[in-house]
């Protein structure tokens, strides 16, 4: 199965929202070896990635994609369903 994770809040965001999609994200990394799930995030972060990389090092069914994220709610209208 193919998932994707609205992860751009993973580095930037409220306190109790990053707190929330981390510890997400951990969970399906840490859980997940069968499913190939793509990790959405900001593109304005891509700076902060090595620690990520770190984290699914030698998984190949985990991706990123980078996306800008200026207008939240366009976002996710039109370019997740294109993914």
């Amino acid at each position: 199965m193919k998932i994707g994770i609205d992860a751009k809040y993973y580095y930037s965001g409220g306190p109790s929202l990053v707190n929330v999609v981390r510890n997400i994200v951990n969970k399906f990394i840490e859980n997940n070896t069968e499913d190939e799930i793509v990790f959405f995030l900001n593109k304005k972060d891509s700076h902060c990635i090595d620690n990520f990389r770190e984290k699914i090092k030698g998984n190949k069914n985990l991706s990123f994609i980078f996306i800008p994220s200026k207008l939240n709610f366009l976002t996710n209208l039109l370019i997740y369903p294109f993914y």
